[in-house]
């Protein structure tokens, strides 16, 4: 169960700071030599999924250590630049900053939906 809600909680924490980026990229699409960030996952969290194992012989997916990783917001450099040095895409910002604000939405939606099958779950008693 807490594996189900610390993946969920990370997922969101991961869309609210894309979602801080795209913030701060659209208010700079004018300032001269900004370059744009983004939201990157780092290494140690990407094993936040685990495979279930019936059998000792069987190998195992994945890390059980969900906490140990974060997210961060890293500079994009390697991007086409205009002429002031800025590499904001204003078009790909909006368009980014609509799909990260649909994939919070569908994150809370999963969150509330496993919080009520467990609230379910702990009222009939099993």
């Amino acid at each position: 169960m807490a594996n189900v809600f610390q993946a969920l909680q990370s997922a969101m924490d991961g869309a609210w700071m894309q979602q801080k980026a795209h913030a701060q990229n659209i208010a700079n699409v004018d300032t001269p030599g900004y370059k744009r960030f983004q939201a990157v996952f780092l290494e140690a969290q990407q094993d936040a999924f685990v495979g279930k194992v019936s059998d000792p012989r069987h190998v195992r997916i994945g890390s059980e250590h969900i906490s140990q990783g974060s997210w961060q917001l890293q500079e994009v450099k390697n991007t086409t630049e205009t002429v002031n040095g800025n590499n904001v895409d204003i078009e790909q910002e909006m368009s980014e900053l609509a799909d990260t604000q649909l994939a919070y939405q569908a994150y809370i939606t999963l969150f509330n939906q496993v919080l009520s099958r467990y609230r379910t779950i702990a009222r009939s008693g099993r």
